[in-house]
């Protein structure tokens, strides 16, 4: 089973967010002094520099990636002025990642600005499309969400052929935890989308998947094993979270390159739900290291 340690996961949680509190958002520091260029300099890069082409992402899921607490206000200057290294696919077009026409910025700001810590001489694109509420059947080959995000990846590889699409970064589950069967089908439903999109001519039959799980209070990382009857719900208006939780760890050992990574206790928003800016920006670097350091 391919799976993200926990040691991993949390060291970087815990070195991140120290980072943060000293680097305040929205302020203007330069990206050297930002807690995303602390760790990546500690990553090693996982791919050929020399390389011209754009190593690009897709990004997807729901409100905690679109990201509800990600408002410009909170969006570091250093990351508002942006670089041509770091692209995103927005309004049918490539431009400099930033603020996209949705208005709000998510946790692949985070990843971006880590990864070019990590890679600076890289050209590196986003292709993002993310819907907050949305259950998992919503996005499945042929379903509304499903299409609407091939064909954003479809203009995306037209606008810029000979891109590298290196990996998917997914971020979903919270409305999946309302019913026992959405539950217990989240797993079989994504490998759905796995399967699809590696069967694509211009995506790797091998390109790695990586989805966010949430953890929370005395919720091991690892839930190999576990029956999620045996755990009350963290959340009593979403009586199965952990079975979303079980769905999510166990569906790595379904297919190679598949990676669950733990977002562990990350603040969030008065509503209990959406991460703050903070939280929203350790979720990315939670994604750049396990990018890095399990998937690559």
């Amino acid at each position: 089973m391919l799976r993200v340690p926990s040691s991993t996961v949390v060291t970087s949680v815990v070195v991140a967010l120290l980072a943060v509190a000293c680097a305040a958002p929205g302020g203007s520091g330069s990206p050297a002094t930002e807690p995303e260029a602390q760790l990546g300099s500690t990553l090693e890069c996982p791919w050929d520099e020399s390389d011209p082409g754009m190593r690009t992402f897709i990004v997807s899921g729901q409100s905690n990636m679109v990201a509800a607490g990600g408002i410009p206000e909170t969006f570091p200057a250093a990351y508002r002025a942006g670089t041509d290294r770091l692209q995103m696919f927005d309004g049918g077009t490539w431009k400099r990642l930033g603020i996209p026409a949705s208005g709000k910025w998510g946790p692949e700001i985070a990843f971006a600005w880590t990864m070019h810590a990590a890679c600076p001489d890289s050209d590196i694109g986003f292709i993002k499309y993310a819907v907050g509420g949305t259950s998992i059947d919503l996005w499945v080959p042929g379903a509304l969400h499903g299409s609407t995000l091939e064909s954003k990846i479809t203009a995306a590889w037209q606008a810029r052929p000979g891109l590298s699409f290196e990996g998917f970064l997914f971020q979903q589950g919270g409305a999946d935890m309302h019913t026992r069967e959405r539950a217990e089908s989240w797993g079989d439903d994504y490998l759905s989308i796995v399967d699809y999109l590696r069967g694509t001519p211009q995506v790797p039959d091998d390109m790695p998947f990586l989805h966010g799980t949430y953890r929370t209070g005395s919720i091991p990382d690892d839930l190999t094993g576990l029956d999620p009857d045996s755990i009350p719900s963290p959340a009593p208006d979403r009586p199965f979270a952990v079975h979303v939780s079980v769905e999510q760890w166990n569906v790595q050992a379904e297919r190679p390159g598949v990676h669950a990574v733990v977002h562990r206790d990350l603040p969030v928003l008065g509503d209990g739900i959406h991460w703050t800016p903070d939280g929203i920006r350790a979720a990315g670097r939670n994604f750049a290291d396990a990018f890095v350091n399990e998937a690559s």
